[in-house]
Formats: C-alpha cells, structure tokens, sequence
C-alpha cells in the first residue's frame, strides 16, 4: 500500500542561521529579564525562531498598553546591532547587543472645527485651551498636523518666511499687477487662512491666552449642570492630559536632519475645510522632492546587554503610553457625531 511521505516533528520548519538565533536568544532572556516577556505576552505556538517569539511578545505588550485606541495607530520597530567585544560590564561572554528603539504615528483625518467652537461657546477660551493641549501634548508623543501648523507651513513654504504672502507675489512678479493677482488667486493666502480657522485657533494670531487650570474646573462645574456628558468627557480628558507630565520628545529635538512629515494624523477644521488636506499636500510633496526628510516620531537608543536599559525605557514610556491614550480619546470625542445641536452658553473669565 503506497503511503504518503510525512515530515517528522523534530525537523523544524524553517532553518534560522546560528547567528540569529544567538541574537534572538540573547534578546529574549533580556526581555524575560525586563518583564516584557511573560505568560500573557508569550504566543500560544511558540516558534523556532527566538527573533519571532520576541517580535510577538513585543507586539502583545505593547498591544496591552494601546488598547482601545480608536483613532491613533501607533507604530514601533526595534533594529538590532551586534558586535563582538572585551568581557566586561554588561557583556555576556564577549557578546554585546544594541537595539535602537522608534515610534511612529499612522493615522488618518478628523473634523475637529464644531466640536471646538462648540466649546469655545459653551465658555471662551475653552476650545482654544482644549486645541492647545492636544498640540502640545501630541508635539510631545505623536504629533498631529493642526492648523497651527498649517500656518507655520505656509509661512516657510508660501510666504517666504513672512506673515503673508506679499513678500513672495513681490519677488515673483515685481510690480506686475495682473501676474500677481493671478499666482494670489491659486496659492494659499493668509485670507483663506484666517477665513478657515478662527484666530484664537492659530497660535499667536490671538492676544488671548489659554485658561488657567483653576479656570478649567470652573468650566467642568459649569458643564455639570449646563452641558451634556459630550462636553463633559472633553474637559475631563483635557484636564487629564494637561496635568499629565509627559517628557519634551519634538522630533526636531532628536538630531535629525530635513522636516519631519510622521505626522500621526490630519485635524481638519470642517469637512470642505479648503486649506489643512492642500497644505498637507503641498508639503509632503515638496518635502518629498527634497528627500530631506524623516518621520520617527521618536527615538532610543538602548543598551540590551542585560534589562537595565531596556527598564528605564519602559519606565520612561508609561507617561506617554498614557497621554497617547488620552489625546485618542479627545480625537474621538471631538470628531465624533454632530455637535451643532449643544447648547451655547458663553461665559469668560478674567
């Protein structure tokens, strides 16, 4: 009786050079060291190939820290280096192993205009104030692209580095009126800028400054007996984030080189906004043509010898692990449903 031939289960089904399987190895007794990788981390079908038991334990980890994220989709990747060296501190029989850490932002668009003039209404300077946290929060984990940077792009990119756009229709065109008007009315203008945003949404623009966080929880009474649970939400996920100590990682601060275009995702400020998608365009394509350029959110560098490294990075991480959370949670508050139905109620503080 003829039979068919059957591979036996001690033979593996991939073959993984010894090299890698030394590097993957030494990797995961340092992430078993470090924590990271444990009984909830480890895949139900463990693999042959140690490099691929990691990347899962990875990705399990760091999906516990992530979840629920419904508008962000942040990304990692972990480049390994090795190098023979003299035994000593840190090293394992000559062995030493580096790794370098980065984050990137994916994402998509959100409408966040209504929902911010809704609260701008509800209490001035409270959209304004909202709109400032994400910024500044989101600089410091994964920035957004927010008309306050459409409004730097157009500086730098349409104006020559000026407030508006007359300096560069005059070094265009000189005095040629008809030429000048004609490249006005296809480029981004400041009119267009200030038409689609208000001025309290681009930085500098407004001699109004942000509440205060005692003007905030003035703001969270008042909306606990005039505002729905919408408002509400917001502000308490506001004063969250702004109280959150979250460390200054600008991806300009990381010595990189060329612009950065990691944006995590588009805030728009209605759905036919004519300038925040152009803008993005426009920049990404003429930063693309340069090639100088980089989109690393951020950047570590960490010593995987043994666990003491790779802890301080995880130590480090859980702010921004909880902020990443919290500005998601904004994003989808903001952007979700219709908010032209709340009530107004405008109230200032001094």
């Amino acid at each position: 009786m003829l039979t068919l031939p059957r591979i036996d289960s001690d033979i593996p089904l991939r073959l993984v050079p010894a090299a890698a399987r030394q590097r993957g190895a030494h990797l995961a007794r340092v992430l078993i060291q470090a924590g990271v990788i444990n009984a909830r981390t480890l895949p139900a079908r463990m693999d042959t190939d140690h490099i691929a038991i990691c990347r899962a334990a990875l990705t399990a980890w760091l999906n516990q820290r992530l979840s629920g994220l419904r508008c962000l989709r942040p990304m990692f990747s972990l480049g390994l280096d090795e190098a023979a060296g003299n035994e000593g501190a840190g090293e394992r029989d000559g062995y030493r192993l580096h790794g370098q850490i980065a984050w990137y932002g994916g994402g998509g668009t959100w409408c966040v205009g209504p929902a911010l003039e809704c609260l701008e209404a509800f209490h001035a300077r409270l959209g304004m104030t909202v709109l400032r946290i994400i910024e500044d929060r989101s600089w410091r984990t994964l920035p957004l692209f927010t008309p306050g940077t459409a409004l730097d792009v157009a500086r730098d990119f349409y104006w020559y580095g000026e407030e508006d756009e007359e300096t560069a229709l005059q070094e265009s065109w000189g005095d040629d009126a008809d030429a000048r008007e004609e490249m006005r009315a296809g480029m981004v203008t400041r009119a267009l800028i200030d038409a689609t945003y208000p001025k309290w949404a681009l930085p500098g623009a407004s001699q109004r400054r942000p509440l205060r966080t005692r003007q905030i929880a003035e703001a969270a009474e008042l909306a606990i007996g005039s505002a729905g649970p919408r408002i509400r939400g917001v502000i308490q996920d506001a004063c969250a984030l702004m109280r959150m100590r979250v460390p200054a990682r600008a991806p300009q601060a990381q010595d990189q080189e060329g612009y950065f275009i990691g944006f995590a995702g588009v805030l728009t400020w209605r759905d036919d906004d004519p300038v925040t998608p152009r803008v993005v365009d426009d920049f990404e394509q003429m930063v693309g043509e340069s090639g100088e350029f980089f989109e690393e959110s951020g950047t570590c560098e960490v010593d995987l010898c043994g666990p003491d490294a790779l802890l301080r990075w995880v130590k480090d991480m859980e702010p921004w692990f909880a902020a990443v959370r919290l500005i998601d949670s904004l994003i989808f508050r903001l952007s979700d449903g219709d908010w032209s139905g709340h009530t107004k109620v405008a109230k200032d503080s001094p």
